[in-house]
């Protein structure tokens, strides 16, 4: 008993059935080698399924390979099922279901990629030492999309909006300049930009009218006039000489929802 020595490039060769297997050492490599079907104990057909470099110990794997279980890299696996660890055993690639495919980062789910949607589960960071940061506290009760889309009329639209409409979008036109419209009220937590531009609200005429009318009867010879009022209406009875009714009105304006009189200069 001892070991079996082959001085031949060629060594132990199992010649079973229609193909032959042997390993062959040229001296710089080792080889699991397959004959040609029906040729058992013949020379080497075109497959290489495992080669050896002398050298430095690498293997090389030709013409696929299926493993059954987890693969780890540099270390054990704990990730478990059909998953790749790659130098930290929880850390890796995990296929959790049909076309589901998973990332894992010190046992903590990161990614999911579907055959319709990549999913970030934590916070998805942008650049370097300035991130943009794009997070989900989870709590929201619909879910929220951000869509670029364009069209011949809206080239571009930048739009923000949730499982039950849009709430703003950012819109380059044709003629290249922009718009940006919101679904509802704006609010600004400081409207001194505004105020700086616009009327306040407290501070000028929002609405003009016409307030109940009231009657006054003509004396002839006489001149009246009532403070604040117009003569919407007169009543001409026979000739003009007296007593025949006119309607006036006051003439209202409205500020910061109350309605004022107008004075007579």
């Amino acid at each position: 008993a001892g070991e079996i020595i082959s001085k031949s490039a060629n060594g132990l060769r199992i010649a079973y059935g229609n193909y032959g297997f042997f390993i062959r050492n040229d001296g710089s490599s080792t080889y699991f080698m397959l004959t040609a079907s029906g040729d058992n104990l013949g020379t080497w057909n075109s497959l290489r399924p495992l080669t050896i470099n002398n050298a430095n110990g690498a293997v090389s794997i030709g013409n696929g390979l299926t493993v059954y279980g987890s693969v780890g890299l540099g270390t054990a696996n704990a990730l478990g099922g059909n998953s790749i660890v790659l130098g930290d055993n929880d850390t890796g690639f995990k296929q959790n279901g049909d076309g589901i495919l998973d990332v894992y980062a010190n046992s903590q789910r990161v990614f999911r990629f579907k055959n319709d949607a990549a999913f970030s589960l934590k916070k998805l960071l942008v650049g370097d030492s300035k991130t943009f940061s794009l997070s989900s506290s989870n709590t929201s009760t619909k879910n929220v999309t951000f869509n670029l889309w364009g069209a011949s009329t809206r080239p571009v639209v930048a739009e923000l909006g949730d499982d039950s409409g849009w709430h703003f979008y950012s819109q380059r036109n044709t003629d290249n300049s922009i718009t940006f419209a919101v679904n509802g009220q704006v609010s600004p937590s400081n409207y001194s930009n505004f105020d700086s531009r616009y009327a306040l609200k407290t501070a000028c005429v929002t609405s003009v009218r016409l307030g109940a009318y009231k009657t006054h009867t003509m004396q002839k010879g006489t001149m009246f006039e009532t403070a604040g009022y117009v003569i919407t209406g007169l009543g001409i009875i026979g000739e003009v000489d007296g007593d025949d009714p006119a309607r006036l009105r006051p003439l209202q304006y409205c500020i910061n929802g109350t309605w004022y009189t107008a004075a007579t200069a």
